[in-house]
């Protein structure tokens, strides 16, 4: 009997997000194609993989068998793929991964262009992307992982975490702006001017305003928009905190951070959860551990913070 790697793949796909739909937006394929690709391996299988009447899509007993075997032979399947591609590459090591916005603004190249002083031979190929688009990209195989905000996978057991440095959230104006003289502000007066935010910290936001059903002016994944919006208008950033030296050096860049008198103390002590996101069924190679290992030294290593040099969201 003959099974489609793409099949097991689609399978475990739909077993991890219990709906046909959302398995099918994971892996990139229309929903009836996706839902082809599980009748033809319920086929190829003689039985029913799924129970598609009760809720969550449980597997019946062939399928709990069917998954054990496919998350071998798909780690299987990554493990030979990554051997011959350094066979294939002689004697240089490639290292596939993605990132989210913020850590590429900072900590990501810091530490590429440490790793590339202490593995020559490993060639890197990074992708700049939405946590989304990082997620299909992982369950496609296309990186062995991702560095981005790690909250909504920490209790999922498909993905393995490894923390970074949590992150504190803030406002922000111009430096030339009506509230920017204030030593403190009030919500009223925030939201008298349009609200531009990170993803990350929309729901903050929301929580801050009081209403239901407040919608930021603008809400874009990267920091470096968000910035230039607020230079160029009366509305207020709000993002998490992050070093704008690497673009122009502290003060010059010319913004203000704005504080918030009437914000409750567990509201404002939240911080954001970065982490090193990976399929929990697959070995890292060992160019992928050594750049971890190294990402979070350097996380942890003293930055401009703390030099005199300011700081803001991004």
């Amino acid at each position: 009997m003959h099974y489609e790697l793409r099949n097991l793949r689609h399978f475990v796909a739909l077993i991890n997000h219990r709906s046909f739909s959302l398995a099918a937006e994971a892996v990139s394929l229309s929903q009836p194609a996706f839902s082809r690709s599980i009748q033809a391996l319920e086929h190829q299988a003689g039985c029913k993989l799924v129970e598609r009447e009760q809720k969550g899509l449980p597997p019946t007993p062939q399928g709990q068998l069917v998954l054990s075997y496919a998350l071998d032979i798909l780690g299987k399947a990554h493990e030979l793929s990554e051997k011959i591609s350094r066979i294939n590459s002689a004697d240089r090591d490639m290292l596939y991964f993605g990132t989210s916005p913020a850590p590429a603004a900072g900590l990501v190249p810091r530490t590429v262009a440490r790793f590339l002083e202490v593995q020559p031979q490993v060639n890197a190929n990074f992708v700049v992307d939405t946590r989304e688009n990082l997620t299909k990209r992982l369950m496609a195989e296309e990186i062995e992982f991702f560095i981005a905000s790690s909250q909504s996978f920490e209790l999922d057991p498909n993905y393995r975490i490894r923390q970074l440095q949590p992150r504190t959230w803030c406002f922000f104006c111009r430096s030339d702006h009506p509230l920017a003289a204030q030593e403190s502000v009030t919500r009223e007066q925030l939201f008298a001017y349009p609200m531009v935010c990170s993803f990350g910290v929309r729901n903050l936001v929301l929580q801050y305003s009081g209403r239901r059903d407040y919608l930021p002016a603008v809400e874009c994944e990267n920091g470096r928009p968000l910035l230039d919006i607020v230079m160029q208008s009366n509305a207020i950033g709000c993002s998490s905190q992050l070093q704008v030296s690497q673009w122009e050096g502290g003060k010059a860049l010319g913004l203000h951070q704005l504080r918030p008198a009437d914000i409750s103390p567990d509201l404002e002590a939240f911080q954001i959860r970065d982490g090193v996101v990976s399929l929990r069924r697959h070995a890292l190679s060992p160019q992928a551990e050594a750049f971890i290992e190294l990402l979070q030294a350097m996380d942890h290593e003293p930055s401009l913070v703390g030099r005199g040099v300011d700081t803001i969201g991004i």
